[in-house]
C-alpha cells in the first residue's frame, strides 16, 4: 500500500497534462511552451481516457485510501500501546519476582531493551543474578499469570493479522510466528526443562538476544509493528 500513494499522484499529474495537451482551449494550444501543443491525431481520444485516468485516480484515493490509511493508523497506534502494556505488565511481574520493592519508574525504563539486558544482569546474590532470581521463583502461579499476559496479546496480534493488509511479506511472517510460539506455551509446566526453554523466549523478547546475531541494536518487534 505504500507505493499506491506515489502511482496515483502520477497517473493524476500524467492525466491532467494529457488534459492540457489535448484540449481545444485556444490558450494552451497557442501555448510558447511545446509540451502543450495538440497531438497530430486523437486528442479526443486522449482527452477523454485522460478525464477517466483523473475521476479513477481521485475515486480511488478519497474511497480506498484515505479509509484503509486512517484504519491503518487506528490499528497500528493501538497494537503500539498494547505491545507497551503488555511488556510493561510482564516487566512488572518479573520485577516482583526478585524484588521486595522498586521505583515505580523503573518499569518504564526496563521497557528498553539494553536497560532490561542491565538490569536483570546484576548480581542478586553471589551465585546468580537476578534473571536467574526470576526463574527459581517461577512457580505455577507466576507461570500462569505471564502465560495470561502472552494470551492477551496474542489477541491482539491476532486482530492485526487478520485486519491489516501488510507492505512486507517478513513483517507479516514475524507476527505468525510469534503468535504460534504463543499457542505451543499454552501447556507448559513449571518443569526446570520447560522453564530454561521459556526463559530463553523472554529474554529473547525482552533483551533482544538472538542465538544467531546476538544482542540487537533496536527492538526487533517494534521495528516490525513500525513497518505495519
Amino acid at each position: 500500500m505504500k507505493n499506491i500513494p506515489k502511482l496515483v499522484f502520477i497517473i493524476l499529474v500524467l492525466s491532467i497534462l494529457l488534459m492540457l495537451k489535448s484540449s481545444n482551449e485556444p490558450f494552451l494550444f497557442n501555448s510558447q511552451f511545446p509540451i502543450f501543443n495538440q497531438f497530430p491525431i486523437g486528442n479526443s481520444i486522449v482527452l477523454n481516457i485522460s478525464l477517466g485516468l483523473f475521476v479513477s485516480a481521485l475515486f480511488y484515493y478519497f474511497t480506498v485510501f484515505i479509509p484503509d490509511y486512517r484504519k491503518r493508523k487506528i490499528i497500528k497506534n493501538n497494537y503500539l500501546n498494547q505491545y507497551k502494556h503488555f511488556k510493561q505488565n510482564m516487566i512488572s511481574h518479573c520485577l516482583s519476582a526478585c524484588e521486595t520493592s522498586y521505583p515505580s519508574d523503573l518499569v518504564d525504563t526496563l521497557l528498553d531493551q539494553k536497560e532490561f539486558k542491565s538490569y536483570f544482569s546484576l548480581k542478586a546474590t553471589d551465585s546468580e543474578d537476578k534473571w536467574h532470581v526470576v526463574l527459581n521463583k517461577m512457580d505455577h502461579e507466576l507461570l500462569e499469570i505471564m502465560l495470561l499476559e502472552f494470551e492477551a496479546f496474542k489477541e491482539s496480534t491476532g486482530y492485526v493479522l487478520n485486519n491489516i493488509e501488510f507492505n512486507q511479506a517478513e513483517s507479516f511472517e514475524f507476527f505468525y510466528h510469534f503468535n504460534k510460539q504463543i499457542v505451543l506455551l499454552k501447556n507448559i509446566t513449571d518443569d526446570y526443562d520447560e522453564i530454561k526453554s521459556f526463559s530463553r523466549f523472554l529474554w529473547s523478547l525482552f533483551a533482544g538476544w538472538c542465538w544467531i546475531e546476538g544482542y540487537a541494536e533496536k527492538d526487533r518487534f517494534q521495528e516490525m509493528i513500525d513497518s505495519i
